[in-house]
């Protein structure tokens, strides 16, 4: 029995990872908000089995995995997903309301987030009790470039199996404007002033980790052409 568990903060993408893995992975279960919120920290077995007392009608293989956990057979694997600070602060905006939109609250949440998603990767064996295998992490844009090489990364990381037998399926609420969007580079339609905000409370050394450097504000709205890309 296996089984991966996804976390990543309000809007990074992670039910597009989580509709991608289950569409296109066998071999474990793809767990979302069972065992805990996706959008939460870990939690270790104790914290698992209390979430576990309160599900209604739990299936046979979560009671199963259950089990597995409490004997210590089971390590789930965690997949963290991130997205691009400047984008995130895009999505975060419009699902908050832009009149609701608190920079330093939400940002002191992002920051935190991902700083201990990075120690449950770097650490997983000293970290919740052991309980969690090696993990890794994937950014949302690199899903949207290439989404068969990135699951497939995450199945040979996971043990999980690719469904050969099919052509790769993409979850029907992505389009190909909305991915445009995404790829095509700062300053995705935010003003200066809302860039300048989210350059000064982002934790840069952090998101130096996951592979994003600060854009070159001016360079963004003086060049109409800059294709620079935030991903290194």
């Amino acid at each position: 029995m296996n089984c991966v568990k996804v976390f990543g903060t309000e809007v990074s993408g992670s039910k597009f990872l989580i509709d991608l893995l289950k569409l296109n992975t066998s071999g474990a279960r793809i767990l979302d908000h069972e065992m805990g919120y996706k959008h939460g920290i870990p939690l270790d077995v104790k914290e698992i089995q209390q979430w576990f007392k309160t599900e209604k009608r739990p299936d046979q293989e979560l009671m199963r995995i259950m089990r597995s956990l409490g004997k210590g057979e089971l390590h789930p694997y965690p997949v963290i997903i991130i997205k691009n600070p400047y984008l995130w602060y895009k999505n975060m905006s419009n699902h908050r309301g832009k009149k609701n939109f608190n920079f330093d609250r939400e940002f002191e949440i992002y920051n935190s987030s991902y700083n201990i998603y990075k120690d449950l990767i770097e650490n997983s064996k000293k970290r919740y009790g052991g309980l969690y295998a090696k993990g890794l992490y994937v950014k949302y844009e690199d899903i949207l470039k290439h989404p068969a090489s990135e699951i497939s990364k995450i199945s040979t990381h996971c043990s999980l199996r690719m469904k050969l037998d099919k052509d790769f399926v993409m979850p029907t609420h992505i389009n190909a404007r909305e991915k445009k969007f995404y790829l095509e580079g700062p300053p995705w339609k935010i003003d200066e002033i809302k860039l300048i905000n989210i350059q000064t409370r982002v934790d840069w050394n952090l998101m130096e980790y996951y592979g994003y450097e600060l854009i070159n504000v001016e360079k963004a709205y003086n060049n109409s052409h800059y294709i620079r890309r935030i991903s290194k």
